[in-house]
């Protein structure tokens, strides 16, 4: 009887052990909150393909919205471009050409 507590109990703790880890949430930064450049951050929501995709924009002429991965969750913030911002970065010096 003692035997079969003790399979019962492993068998429920794979399943509970099983259910944390499948139904974790991801995310993954392909700049490293680096506003000098443009990056994509992807969500996996329980899941192993990306369920929300974000990409690095310009929102005005020195202004670029910068998307990062914070607590294991896609989080944006806009970041002041000195030279201008081009093609969702941030320009490093007054020689970028902004449109």
């Amino acid at each position: 009887m003692r035997n079969v507590s003790f399979i019962i109990f492993l068998i429920f703790l794979l399943l509970v052990v099983g259910k944390v880890s499948s139904s974790a949430n991801r995310c993954g930064d392909s700049d490293g909150k680096n506003q000098y450049e443009k990056g994509v951050v992807k969500f996996f929501s329980n899941s192993t393909s990306p369920t929300s995709t974000y990409v690095d924009i310009c929102t005005s002429s020195k202004t670029v919205k910068e998307y990062y991965c914070g607590d294991d969750s896609p989080h944006s913030e806009l970041k002041e471009c000195t030279y201008g911002c081009k093609d969702g970065r941030c320009c490093r010096d007054s020689k970028c050409t902004v449109f």
